[in-house]
């Protein structure tokens, strides 16, 4: 019997933008539970904006986001924090300051006024560090730990919130290509086994195209939001890269910068 799919992310003629510039314009999709979706676009297109404005970090231009049905403009803070973990750009660079201490916050919307961790959230942090393969470094300072590694250690944070939805603006952006693989794999695994719906800003489409379950393409000023293979199929990777010197190789399901005769 097939199961009713889940939407917790709906967008609602939602408009993004800054400085009175339009990005995205009355967007009407959702993104499904239990799956892991690549938001792709050339750079400047959205794609971080639209992530934001999905956790309610910034004001829609027009239209509204909701999550689980409700309009993310009457939540609050805690219900967000309940609901959504996000994992930016932004590097963490704080001297002394553990591993495991930059994790922990992520229990905070679980905690009561104390702010203390129970038995039950110290597992979870720990599980979270194993996850991203972080679990020996919970002692080290995150001041002495690489680009990559610091990253990893924001996603465990976001994992340890333990959020039905999970956001990410280019986790990846600072790993090796092995690294790359397995943050995305791991992204994969848990939207699968943990129905979860993890969406990811990237520019490594290749990677995402071998790993996601859907592509979201930010074109102009639409987006459309379709399973992998359909995005292929659909010429997708053609769009993206229309104008620039790189083509898609569907056969070998590889990016190729394009040799002029």
């Amino acid at each position: 019997m097939n199961q009713q799919k889940k939407y917790p992310i709906r967008l609602c003629a939602l408009s993004t933008g800054y400085d009175h510039r339009l990005l995205i314009d009355k967007a009407d999709m959702a993104f499904e539970a239990g799956r892991f979706t690549a938001l792709v676009g050339r750079n400047g297109a959205g794609k971080s904006t639209l992530l934001r404005t999905i956790a309610a970090l910034r004001r829609p231009l027009s239209g509204h986001v909701e999550i689980n049905g409700t309009d993310t403009a009457t939540l609050s803070r805690r219900d967000i924090a309940l609901s959504i973990g996000f994992v930016s750009t932004e590097e963490v660079r704080i001297a002394d300051l553990k591993v495991y201490d930059v994790v922990a916050p992520g229990r905070a919307p679980h905690t009561n006024w104390t702010g203390l961790l129970t038995a039950t959230d110290h597992e979870q942090v720990k599980k979270a560090l194993a996850l991203v393969g972080m679990g020996s470094f919970a002692d080290k300072c995150i001041a002495n730990l690489s680009d990559g590694e610091r990253q990893r250690v924001m996603i465990a944070r976001a994992l340890a919130q333990d959020t039905p939805i999970i956001l990410l603006d280019e986790p990846t952006a600072f790993l090796d290509l092995p690294n790359k693989y397995e943050i995305f794999l791991l992204l994969k695994r848990l939207a699968e086994q943990e129905d979860k719906c993890i969406v990811c800003s990237t520019h490594d489409l290749d990677i995402a195209l071998k790993t996601c379950h859907a592509i979201a393409l930010i074109d102009g000023h639409d987006i459309k939001c379709c399973p992998t293979d359909e995005f292929i199929e659909e010429g997708g990777t053609e769009r993206l890269f229309a104008g620039t010197k790189l083509t898609y190789d569907r056969s070998t399901h590889t990016i190729c910068l394009k040799i002029q005769e």
